[in-house]
């Protein structure tokens, strides 16, 4: 379910004329994608990791992130949705002591191959004991989460 409890209605997105017209398979395919909640695909996690280095959003967002933990004792950190964890490693940089959650195979694969300490699960229903984390930090994932304020609820856990 997503906000509220309701799953979103595709239907009050596109118009009829992209429901019934030349778009329908497009439209079904939008419309079963939304329903599931579509994954990111492993070849997505794959071209996101030999991108992050380089790009400037990556790059600005690590910025932000170092910025952001400046003046705070570091500890343990959990990065949800770490992919290829640009901001994991920005974490363990600054002296903390992070891991990165990964719900795929290929994300965690992905991390793993890039030396940072990984667990699978789903931020809805995280693998950890209650307060074991000193921070959270998710960038760019609750979008992508069905229950995204189930993940918030767990994350306040």
């Amino acid at each position: 379910m997503g906000r509220r409890g309701r799953r979103p209605d595709p239907r009050l997105t596109f118009p009829e004329s992209v429901r019934r017209g030349r778009y329908r398979r497009a439209y079904q395919r939008f419309g079963r994608d939304l329903a599931g909640w579509r994954l990111v695909e492993a070849a997505e996690v794959r071209k996101l990791a030999a991108v992050e280095d380089r790009h400037w959003w990556y790059a600005e967002r690590r910025h932000l992130l170092r910025r952001a933990l400046r003046g705070l004792t570091p500890g343990r950190a959990l990065d949800i949705g770490a992919a290829g964890g640009g901001n994991t490693r920005v974490l363990r940089e600054g002296g903390w002591r992070p891991v990165a959650l990964e719900y795929t195979a290929e994300g965690s694969q992905v991390a793993q191959e890039r030396g940072l300490a990984v667990i699978r699960g789903d931020a809805t229903k995280l693998p950890l004991d209650t307060d074991s984390m000193d921070l959270i930090v998710a960038f760019d994932v609750l979008e992508h989460i069905e229950d995204d304020l189930g993940a918030v609820e767990e994350v306040r856990r």
